[in-house]
């Protein structure tokens, strides 16, 4: 099994490697990101280190940051103004919080959690250094969703991605439907 290292608290943690769809979803998201994103910023995929103090350091599935929050040591400092987690089954609640928390106080004004899995998204946005859940979507086709009358019911699937002032339907990045915001 192929894997990765983050460093929590100072403990050595091996993450595994994502799975496919996993990387879709990422590769999807930073397509997007790329075509708006300001010259003064970056995104990265699931490849750059972010350090968030001397005893921790998180490999984010997604972040965005100014240029100039690249280190010369290969990693990435500073605050980004975005990082997106897509979780994997093997993600543990315990995991997912610290994670949520250490990227509350290091003062990440977005982070969004997207479940592969169970086909949604939360969109949290920092106040007062603690995240609240601005929306939580799913990623299913509208017809999958039906009144009492058997009748599809339009769902809402977007969520405002801020750094790029965009609207992005959760469902394009499950179906590789991303070339409408090119």
């Amino acid at each position: 099994m192929d894997s990765r290292e983050e460093i929590i608290d100072g403990n050595v943690v091996m993450q595994a490697s994502p799975r496919w769809e996993h990387s879709d979803i990422v590769r999807n998201l930073c397509f997007i990101i790329q075509r708006h994103l300001s010259p003064d910023c970056i995104v990265y995929s699931d490849n750059v280190d972010l350090v968030i103090d001397d005893k921790t350091r998180y490999i984010p599935d997604l972040l965005v940051t100014k240029k100039e929050n690249r280190l010369p040591n290969g990693k990435v400092g500073g605050v980004p103004k975005l990082i997106v987690e897509v979780w994997s089954p093997g993600n543990t609640t315990k995991e997912r919080l610290l994670k949520k928390d250490k990227y509350a106080r290091l003062g990440v004004n977005q982070f969004v959690e997207i479940d592969y899995k169970a086909k949604f998204a939360i969109n949290n946005l920092l106040t007062n250094d603690v995240y609240y859940t601005d929306k939580h979507v799913v990623a299913r086709e509208d017809a999958e969703f039906v009144d009492n009358d058997g009748n599809p019911v339009e769902v809402d699937r977007e969520i405002y991605i801020s750094c790029i002032n965009l609207n992005v339907d959760i469902l394009d990045l499950f179906k590789d439907d991303v070339l409408k915001y090119v």
